[in-house]
């Protein structure tokens, strides 16, 4: 049996169901494929008693619907600065991520997908595994693509979102970097952990869903900011 965990952190925000349910929906395809959900980012896994949920068919249906995640999400604590309470009653973050590890290791997951950006950096050096002091599993990481552009010479110009249209398409005026690109190409050959998003004509997954579903009023659903637009 393969075990792969789903651990949805940071922000709340439209599409996280929609990809639990994915990942579930093509791991029935396996006979010896079960997913849990770690409850709230990585939190689940490090409370005791363990917080986590088996996600099959069953418990996804009808998930599309829903606003925001089944398994919970926090932007707050996470294995590098979880809250401990002293013996004086105030509280201090500690780093645990060995004992993260050490957890997953006895629960016997064998590859872990985080949908989020809370900590994502360091979350990836647990498990790199060209460095032999990681736990090499098996890592998919999905973003989106999220085009944007600032003014050239304008001065404290920031840069801000563009459609995928506009997106390279006055170099002379804007200059344009997207958040995914880079991602992908510098894991394309690493042996454990791989990038996945969206090509050029895209920007965020909620956009790719809605624009794939075209005919599925299901999937502009109340929790959606910009469903107006969508």
């Amino acid at each position: 049996m393969k075990r792969l965990m789903v651990v949805t952190g940071g922000g709340d925000c439209p599409g996280l169901n929609a990809v639990i349910r994915a990942i579930v929906k093509r791991a029935s395809q396996e006979k010896d494929w079960e997913v849990i959900g770690c409850i709230e980012s990585f939190n689940g896994v490090l409370r005791e008693p363990t917080e986590v949920v088996v996600l099959d068919n069953d418990s996804v249906s009808g998930i599309l619907i829903q606003g925001g995640t089944i398994i919970g999400t926090t932007n707050k604590g996470g294995p590098f600065a979880y809250p401990v309470k002293r013996s004086d009653g105030t509280w201090e973050t500690v780093d645990v991520s060995d004992q993260m590890i050490r957890k997953l290791q006895y629960m016997g997951v064998d590859a872990v997908i985080n949908i989020g950006g809370r900590y994502f950096d360091k979350f990836l050096k647990l498990y790199d595994g060209t460095n032999s002091e990681a736990l090499p599993l098996k890592i998919a990481c999905v973003t989106d693509r999220d085009p944007s552009r600032k003014e050239i010479g304008k001065i404290n110009a920031r840069y801000e979102s563009c459609l995928p249209i506009e997106y390279g398409s006055n170099i002379t005026n804007y200059e344009y970097r997207n958040h995914s690109e880079s991602l992908v190409k510098n894991y394309q050959d690493h042996p454990n952990i791989r990038f996945f998003s969206q090509g050029e004509d895209s920007c965020t997954l909620e956009y790719d869903i809605a624009l794939n579903n075209t005919n599925n009023k299901v999937l502009l659903v109340a929790s959606l900011a910009n469903k107006n637009e969508l």
